[in-house]
């Protein structure tokens, strides 16, 4: 993808992240993988995440934290 940031703030594409937004229950605790980053110019901040059961669901940037021990 041409143009997609490898990064955004602490976040890089590949990042296990646990998603602990309140908006989606069924997601509340779940791990996941940032697949997609936002754009830095843009004024949205929603991020791409694929989670275990192989769902793809766009959240916002700030309901997810990094999973510790899973990233080196």
């Amino acid at each position: 993808m041409s143009g997609s940031p490898v990064r955004y703030r602490w976040l890089c594409l590949g990042d296990h992240v646990r998603y602990v937004g309140r908006a989606n229950p069924d997601l509340r605790g779940q791990l996941g993988q940032v697949a997609i980053l936002p754009r830095p110019d843009s004024g949205r901040r929603n991020v791409l995440v694929q989670f275990g059961n192989g769902e793809m669901v766009v959240v916002p940037f700030g309901t997810l934290r990094k999973a510790d021990g899973l990233d080196t």
